[in-house]
């Protein structure tokens, strides 16, 4: 996957996991939310900025969020610019956090391998209550789960959110972003009881169908890189690692 291929994959996940507040630094986007989430609280770096100024940027970058309170942290994928970006960072002591996958996939090859079991049922909601978030994150607290259901409240693309229920609770989730040929997989979560069921193959088939339904010809997802099991199920449907990224965060 060449240089530009990446940077419009960034772009287009920052639409589908938008940020509360985004301000421009030299082309840099940087963003804030009340939500603990590194990719909404942290630089996007796609523009170029010369070697000159590069260390102006970034203690500009810093300030911005030591004046709020916040820790400093770039997102660092191969479309990161400059070039060097990650390289000055790690040089002035910055660490790596959350190393993460980006995995693409055709829909039309994904659709044969998703068929869901005849007795698992999955709905598809514009909308995200209270009972789909507390599903998708249960192991958060109440301000941090209400931070992340007002962020999913802004997503502009068309979307959708997907549920399965047992015995009448939410047991498996997922929200499926289709933006342009795009599909972008988010929110993939199953209930621990609930496991090695075959729901979250179920989720993923139905938003696969519902985006395909809109004309998306292409799905990408992002898994920290440590998740096996999450990797697994996902090579398993035909999902392929297009490329890595990871964070850089600021010394205390």
């Amino acid at each position: 996957m060449n240089r530009a291929q990446i940077t419009a994959l960034d772009r287009l996940a920052a639409r589908a996991w938008p940020a509360d507040g985004v301000e421009h630094l030299d082309g840099w986007r940087l963003r804030t939310s009340p939500t603990s989430s590194r990719r909404v609280n942290s630089v996007l770096p796609l523009a170029p900025v010369s070697e000159a100024a590069l260390p102006e940027s970034i203690a500009k970058a810093e300030g911005f969020y030591r004046a709020r309170n916040a820790p400093p942290r770039f997102q660092i994928s191969p479309a990161a610019m400059p070039r060097d970006l990650d390289t000055e960072l790690e040089r002035r002591g910055w660490t790596i956090e959350a190393p993460t996958l980006l995995l693409t996939a055709g829909a039309e090859s994904l659709t044969a391998s998703l068929a869901a079991p005849s007795d698992v049922q999955v709905s598809l909601a514009a909308a995200a209550g209270e009972a789909w978030a507390a599903a998708c994150w249960p192991e958060m607290d109440q301000a941090e789960r209400e931070a992340r259901h007002m962020l999913v409240q802004r997503i502009l693309p068309a979307h959708r959110f997907a549920a399965v229920e047992v015995d009448g609770a939410v047991a498996a989730t997922g929200l499926g972003v289709r933006d342009g040929q795009w599909l972008g997989i988010f929110c993939m979560r199953s209930a621990a009881m609930h496991r090695r069921k075959g729901l979250a193959r179920a989720v993923l088939g139905a938003l696969v169908a519902w985006g395909a339904g809109l004309g998306a010809r292409s799905l990408y997802l992002q898994v920290e890189a440590d998740n096996a099991a999450a990797i697994k199920l996902y090579e398993s449907a035909g999902f392929l690692a297009a490329y890595g990224y990871h964070y850089r965060k600021a010394p205390d």
